[in-house]
């Protein structure tokens, strides 16, 4: 029961953070509302995602060393004071400070959820539980974007295969095994980007979002299942805080060098680009990894 607890409390503070994707609809207010041009806005994710990105590898490790649960507090703590210093901001400069604050806090988060997740489990119900963390911050990630109106039916496509995905496949990784099921899903996401870029169409472009969907939902648990099973409990903070390093990393750079691939070519080309980066991840994963014992 207390380990229960402490799963469902752990998950609770991640989706809580990532309800940041709220902010994603509110640009042209905000450019509005601070008299600044619409490309500053940029600005506003830079300083949460690579505050974040960074903060979560020493998160982790601060976690190993004081404690999972008295880290993970702190950044909650710091999200309700991030989130009212945005909301209070009288300018746009103090507003970026409020979203570097946010990256800070969401970082001791995301570095500390997944250790805390883990350290309630035991090593068969280890993917079950990272599952549902995932699924936690995956519903909060869907209800920001729900307000753009052109792509609302897209985002629901996608947040809802990557929702119950998680939810109903949450026993794969153990049964199966991290990597194998890393390496799988990997495939159906360059699969499913490969048919965006082919398709390019309504019918193309919404198969394409339900096969991505169904690859990410797997991806991230299976990928941090499998570096759990190589970290020893005492460094599993700094494993994870590193695995979400590059995890957020890659979410803040990608969306900017397929915008890149986009504006020198074409939209298609930067999926089939996408596509083709996530086939080399999966042969890595299949080739040259294999999968170890629980730690």
């Amino acid at each position: 029961m207390i380990a229960a607890v402490t799963r469902s409390i752990a998950a609770a503070g991640a989706a809580l953070v990532s309800l940041d994707s709220v902010v994603n609809i509110a640009f042209p207010a905000m450019a509005a509302a601070f008299a600044v041009p619409p490309d500053r806005m940029r600005w506003v994710i830079i300083c949460y995602v690579f505050t974040y990105a960074l903060t979560s590898l020493a998160g982790g490790a601060l976690a190993d060393r004081v404690g999972h649960a008295r880290v993970f507090r702190t950044g909650v703590a710091l999200s309700a004071v991030a989130f009212a210093l945005g909301g209070l901001a009288p300018t746009f400069g103090a507003f970026l400070g409020a979203r570097v604050v946010q990256g800070f806090a969401g970082g001791l988060v995301y570095g500390t959820a997944p250790g805390i997740i883990t350290l309630a489990a035991g090593p068969g119900a280890r993917a079950r539980a990272l599952g549902v963390l995932n699924a936690a911050i995956g519903v909060s990630y869907a209800v920001g974007p729900l307000g753009l109106d052109g792509a609302r039916f897209f985002l629901l496509a996608f947040g809802g295969t990557v929702i119950v995905s998680r939810l109903v496949g949450a026993k794969l990784p153990d049964r199966i095994g991290a990597r194998r099921l890393s390496g799988t899903a990997l495939l159906v996401t360059a699969l499913g980007l490969g048919v965006m870029g082919f398709l390019p169409t309504v019918a193309g472009l919404l198969a394409g979002t339900l096969l991505l969907g169904l690859g990410v939902a797997f991806t991230t648990p299976a990928l941090a299942s499998l570096t759990v099973s190589r970290a020893p409990a005492s460094e599993r903070g700094a494993a994870l805080g590193t695995f979400s390093l590059f995890i957020d990393l890659a979410f803040g750079a990608g969306p900017i060098a397929m915008g890149a691939v986009a504006a020198a070519s074409t939209t298609p080309i930067a999926f089939l680009s996408a596509a083709a980066v996530a086939l080399v991840g999966a042969a890595i994963l299949w080739r040259w990894l294999e999968d170890a014992a629980p730690v």
